[in-house]
């Protein structure tokens, strides 16, 4: 594996968990989705369907995987330029 980008592969292994909820709140449906991290760190996000006759539960737990793989990608490229970073300076 190339130590200089961050891989699909990579992502995927991060999320260990998913916890998909959906509630009602202001009577609208809510999409709840928490990912858990191998190392315990939780990353959340949330969607809501502009009408609540097309609401879909699974199109609002894709939607917020998308957009919390989105943050992986953006933490572990942040770790591999750390740890470039780290290396350069010693």
């Amino acid at each position: 594996m190339n130590d200089n980008r961050v891989t699909q592969v990579q992502v995927d292994r991060e999320m260990t968990d998913v916890i998909v909820r959906t509630v009602k709140e202001f009577g609208r449906s809510v999409t709840y989705v928490s990912v858990r991290m191998r190392n315990g760190f939780i990353l959340r996000d949330s969607t809501q369907p502009v009408d609540e006759d097309n609401y879909d539960e699974e199109i609002g737990k894709k939607i917020c995987l998308e957009h919390i793989a989105d943050k992986v990608w953006l933490l572990l490229g942040y770790m591999l330029c750390e740890d470039s970073f780290r290396r350069k300076a010693t």
